[in-house]
């Protein structure tokens, strides 16, 4: 039977409030220890808008290539292109491969090197072999 204030026989306020409370300290911890890495969410989410535009996927298509339900994904796509919520890694790792870019470029402050990061990335193994070495001479 329901009580009033109660909207579900199963559980008391007392538990609701405490599942909401749950909920709310995993996500202020995620968004913390994400923003605790050094992770600018404008950097991120100017990436992910750049790269999705470039290869002309809308947000909708990008979030159901990467697993999202039909029904969300431009939602959530929205909320990570304006910075509204920050994509676990996991996700990070999808959408890099979904828009053929490494990881490390959603992270990239400056251009350029976000620019040469992709560059790197594209290029074939033995190519990006003898690049690296190079870079890595003394």
């Amino acid at each position: 039977m329901l009580t009033p204030g109660n909207s579900h026989p199963r559980y008391s306020i007392t538990e609701k409030r405490q599942a909401f409370l749950d909920t709310f300290l995993s996500v202020s911890q995620q968004h913390s220890t994400f923003m605790n890495l050094g992770v600018d969410m404008s950097i991120l989410s100017k990436r992910l808008k750049e790269a999705r535009l470039l290869i002309g996927l809308s947000q909708e298509r990008l979030g159901f290539l990467i697993g999202f339900d039909e029904s969300s994904a431009r939602s959530r796509m929205n909320h990570y292109e304006t910075g509204k919520h920050a994509p676990d890694y996991s996700v990070i790792e999808r959408l890099a491969e979904a828009l053929n870019v490494p990881e490390a470029y959603f992270y990239a402050k400056d251009d350029e090197l976000a620019q040469v990061v992709v560059k790197l990335h594209r290029t074939p193994i033995k190519e990006r072999k003898k690049i690296i070495e190079l870079i890595l001479q003394d």
